[in-house]
């Protein structure tokens, strides 16, 4: 879907109607977004909804987003990850979607911030677990994150009933399969791509696939998020719920021979 920007004498703020108008796109699908949870609501001026800049502004976002291939469920993810930060302001106003977009800042941590983050990380010894699983690196003055979003992640998950080791042990999981990802398409393209071409084609051929293994790699993991879900629903129905509500991953059936 592409959005067509032609507001005309028509100035924000808008009906619904005129919103679509303004961006070429129809009222039933921005009400979808709505429902999806990709477009934020609109404001309140009395008795009805209007809409402004900002909704046209991320029409447009989710209309690049989607002829990159994103789904709903995925864009709906991003965009609530970015509301939090400036990337999103930066593709909002026309800024190209580059690999800092699946990339997160190092955070700088103190002993008593991670504490704070995740419980039972006052004890040194479960920092000291947290920096074996590769969840933080230990440095002079504290600790760095590399992703802040796992660092919460392992806070919800400890503060919702789970172990604390039971969550380090996933996070070692994961980076183990965020390595194994990284270097079996490193090394094809080292082994048989790049060696292969001049300087300059190298650089844009490296660019280039930085930002899709990010790609691919968030939906691969997205799909066996959802697959795995799914798996569990079959012996816990009441998951089944939780899957068609939150959406997660576009499920696809695997060939009988994957791993």
């Amino acid at each position: 879907m592409t959005v067509t920007v032609n507001t005309g004498s028509v100035q924000p703020p808008w009906t619904i109607d005129e919103l679509a108008r303004a961006t070429g796109t129809a009222s039933r699908t921005i009400r979808e977004y709505r429902t999806v949870g990709v477009l934020m609501p609109p404001r309140r001026e009395g008795r009805r909804g209007v809409y402004d800049s900002e909704h046209r502004d991320r029409l447009g976002l989710i209309a690049r987003l989607q002829a990159r291939g994103y789904s709903l469920a995925g864009i709906r993810d991003l965009l609530s990850a970015w509301d939090q930060g400036t990337s999103l302001q930066a593709v909002v106003h026309g800024g190209e979607l580059d690999t800092t977009a699946f990339d997160e800042t190092p955070t700088h941590l103190t002993a008593a911030e991670l504490a704070n983050r995740i419980p039972g990380m006052d004890d040194p010894e479960a920092r000291r677990r947290g920096v074996r699983a590769g969840l933080l690196v230990e440095v002079a003055d504290g600790y760095v994150a590399r992703s802040i979003a796992l660092v919460d992640l392992v806070g919800d998950a400890v503060q919702h009933g789970a172990p604390l080791d039971a969550a380090l042990d996933a996070v070692r999981a994961a980076r183990r399969g965020a390595r194994d990802q990284a270097r079996a398409l490193t090394d094809l393209f080292v082994t048989f791509v790049w060696s292969a071409n001049n300087s300059d084609d190298s650089i844009g051929l490296a660019r280039r696939a930085r930002l899709r293994i990010a790609q691919s790699a968030s939906s691969l993991v997205i799909d066996e998020l959802g697959a795995a879900i799914a798996r569990a629903a079959d012996d816990d129905p009441r998951l089944a719920e939780l899957i068609e509500r939150v959406r997660i991953g576009a499920v696809l059936n695997p060939p009988k021979d994957a791993t």
